[in-house]
């Protein structure tokens, strides 16, 4: 009877520690694929900036917009990546040093420039919010100054900070650059878990 009752305590420890595994296997599909989308937002503006960079040399009014334009998504899926990382950090902390270092040096560098604060402050809104003062519109040449903060690598002109940002960002051939980390975390959990499926 011991040994029956010992049997049945087995049968129900093994479709539980099934059920986690699946659980886990479910976790690393959706962080991947959340990275796996990151990818091309965080690749397409910087496709468009070297694309476009003739047409944004010739006129400042097209360098400011569209400069602009593509710095402020990088930024914010810069941001999106940030959350990934401290949402699946228990994931994370299970990878290869090859993968995971990789993918918190982006996470310390998106922290230290302080893009959270220019996304939350000037990309989400229009007016200024601080406590105690009334609110006013945000100005064209602080949200342009701050910016500039954000993606400074004190280079000369200034507009080349601009494009040092974006290739940080993606560049082909640099396998240290932010979409290339990215792609390799994909791939690894790709590997490990043999196959994403398809996109849920």
């Amino acid at each position: 009877m011991m040994a029956l009752c010992g049997f049945f305590r087995m049968i129900r420890i093994v479709p539980q520690d099934s059920e986690n595994a699946e659980r886990s296997k479910e976790r690393l599909i959706d962080m991947a694929w959340l990275l796996n989308d990151l990818t091309s937002d965080l690749k397409t503006p910087v496709d468009l900036l070297v694309q476009l960079q003739p047409q944004m040399e010739a006129s400042k009014q097209n360098f400011q917009s569209l400069s602009r334009l593509c710095i402020a998504s990088l930024i914010v899926n810069l941001c999106k990546f940030d959350e990934i990382i401290v949402h699946y950090g228990a994931e994370i902390n299970g990878f290869p040093d090859a993968i995971k270092a990789p993918l918190r040096e982006v996470k310390i560098e998106i922290e230290k420039r302080g893009m959270y604060a220019f996304r939350s402050k000037y990309l989400a809104h229009a007016f200024s919010d601080v406590k105690g003062q009334p609110k006013k519109p945000l100005s064209f040449d602080d949200n342009v100054k701050s910016m500039m903060r954000v993606i400074d690598y004190n280079l000369n002109p200034v507009t080349e900070n601009v494009y040092r940002f974006g290739a940080w960002v993606y560049t082909q051939s640099d396998e240290t650059s932010v979409v290339h980390v990215i792609y390799n975390a994909v791939k690894y959990i790709e590997s490990t878990v043999g196959g994403l499926g398809e996109r849920r």
